[in-house]
């Protein structure tokens, strides 16, 4: 049986409400909830039981928040918030071809040279991150990656193509040692590259230190083809170049060891024997301190950090409630998402 495939969800143009007089009443409850101090994802959700509150008033909700963070810090904002576990088996929630036509839906009614952009994503493609990269930079020249909550893997890889993130306690970068898919006999796995490359050059040490121990590694050395290891190096040196190749354009440009920095901290993220796992936290402190990143603190602007965080939650809220594995938005009319469905369906207000 052939799997539902990922497509467009149109989402309801803001100024189509069935009945604009208690969508006010709703929104309103909305917002008497969270000036009550109720946590926004509690609000939300207390919103949709007690009042019906609906994929339209959440619409017209998040534009509102995205224009008052636009007039907030005078940039244009972007928003690519992914579900972290649904499609997560077909691969679909994660970073993909499909995302060029998001981004470039998200940013071609932009002028400005400046952009922010709010990612949610568990990664996905290294070489359709450097694509979009590419279209970034043709476009701007100053970009801010904002994370309120998670980027990782290639998501970590994207938002280190900025000049600088803006991050608190709540975010957190992950590893970018690429995952090989490595057959089994209960069918496929992700393994680290990194550590198929070690343990190669691990048995390759013992083995030439004493040739009688190629008796103790002779069967694992023939689980993996030959061209295995070569992958691995291949697909970790990608990932390694494209990280550093951004940090020291970008990040620390115009610092005289702009190159060394950003070698170091693609090695350190590529590190599994260090890391442990993939989908270790890499949290403010450790982007801060250790990778010496050029980091905005969100608790130094405790009223920007509201609003992400509101914003957030509404998009995750969203993710949760519907068919919806990634969304776009943005306050230029860009508006849609990508569900589990057959075929496109307009939701009607």
């Amino acid at each position: 049986m052939a799997h539902k495939k990922s497509r467009p969800r149109l989402s309801p143009k803001p100024n189509q409400p069935s009945n604009s007089h208690n969508q006010e009443q709703r929104i309103k409850f909305l917002k008497d909830q969270l000036d009550d101090g109720i946590a926004p994802y509690q609000a939300y959700l207390n919103a949709s039981e007690k009042v019906q509150f609906n994929a339209v008033d959440a619409q017209l909700f998040r534009l509102s928040l995205i224009q008052e963070i636009e007039a907030y810090t005078k940039r244009p904002l972007i928003v690519y918030e992914a579900h972290f576990s649904k499609g997560s088996e077909l691969g679909i929630n994660a970073i993909g071809l499909d995302d060029k036509i998001g981004f470039c839906s998200l940013t071609d009614n932009i002028s400005d040279k400046n952009i922010d952009i709010m990612i949610q994503s568990p990664g996905g493609s290294a070489e359709v991150v450097e694509q979009i990269v590419y279209i970034l930079r043709k476009r701007f020249e100053h970009i801010r990656f904002i994370i309120p909550d998670a980027a990782k893997s290639a998501a970590t890889m994207l938002a280190l193509s900025g000049n600088c993130l803006l991050m608190d306690e709540r975010s957190e970068l992950g590893p970018i040692d690429p995952q090989v898919f490595i057959p089994t006999q209960g069918g496929y796995i992700f393994v680290p590259a990194d550590t198929i490359i070690q343990g190669f050059e691990n048995a390759k040490t013992e083995i030439q230190k004493n040739p009688n121990a190629f008796l103790v590694y002779d069967s694992l050395l023939r689980k993996y083809d030959l061209h295995t290891f070569e992958i691995c190096r291949n697909v970790t040196n990608l990932a390694k170049s494209l990280v550093s190749s951004w940090l020291s354009q970008y990040m620390f440009d115009g610092q005289p060891d702009a190159n060394e920095r950003a070698e170091s901290v693609a090695e350190k993220l590529c590190a599994h024997s260090k890391l442990l796992s993939h989908g270790r936290p890499i949290t403010l402190d450790i982007c801060r301190n250790d990778l010496e990143l050029s980091i905005i603190d969100l608790h130094d602007d405790p009223e920007l950090r509201k609003n992400i965080w509101l914003l957030h939650n509404s998009y995750q809220f969203h993710l949760d409630q519907s068919p919806a594995i990634k969304i776009y938005e943005n306050s230029k009319g860009t508006s849609w998402n990508k569900s589990l469905i057959a075929q496109p369906s307009i939701q009607k207000p």
